[in-house]
């Protein structure tokens, strides 16, 4: 789905994300929703951005990195792997990735694998859906799964990530195993 930012005229910390929609009645575009972020120009670390809850948000490219390295990575920059406790968090967090074609790989089934997520399924619970939780023990509320997921396909697939179903990138989430050598490829990171 067509996407853009632009910074707010006049102001240097407010940006605003359009996602379009294409009306067929019309055969025009328009803008479906809108989400105001602020970009880091205080309190966040060069290199990351602010969003409307006052947390400092980035992405990591690290192609290869399990879901432990990539929560430890993000701990070490003081932070954790993010959460998404709604839509609107949900689309800003994507924005980060989804112009960067180097944080997603097609599989063999032609699905776009994207960043984890710091989202994972207690060990021993309900297979598929049972048991998630965020890294900051925040309420597992919203959810955004993609078509089908969970699914548990093969074994011990408990670690969240953005995912695409038959494409290269989307917002939507699928669960996966803890180690996927070479992808995903990279993650992001968030701070209070």
């Amino acid at each position: 789905m067509p996407s853009a930012w632009w910074d707010k005229v006049g102001q240097d910390t407010t940006c605003y994300w359009a996602v379009l929609g294409y009306d067929t009645a019309t055969h025009q575009w328009a803008v479906s929703s809108v989400f105001s972020f602020t970009k880091a120009s205080g309190p966040c670390p060069a290199g990351t951005v602010e969003w409307d809850n006052g947390h400092c948000y980035e992405a990591v490219l690290a192609q290869g990195l399990s879901w432990e390295d990539a929560q430890a990575d993000c701990e070490a920059r003081g932070g954790y792997l993010a959460t998404i406790t709604s839509a609107e968090e949900n689309a800003f967090v994507f924005s980060l990735v989804s112009g960067d074609d180097d944080f997603w790989f097609i599989d063999g089934f032609g699905n776009g694998l994207g960043p984890w997520l710091g989202g994972y399924q207690v060990s021993g619970s309900a297979e598929p859906d049972g048991g998630w939780r965020w890294v900051t023990d925040e309420p597992f509320d919203y959810t955004n799964w993609e078509t089908g997921q969970p699914d548990n396909f093969g074994i011990g697939q408990d670690h969240l990530r953005f995912f695409k179903m038959g494409g290269l990138k989307g917002d939507r989430w699928d669960d996966t195993e803890l180690n996927t050598p070479g992808r995903p490829q990279g993650y992001i990171c968030e701070g209070d």
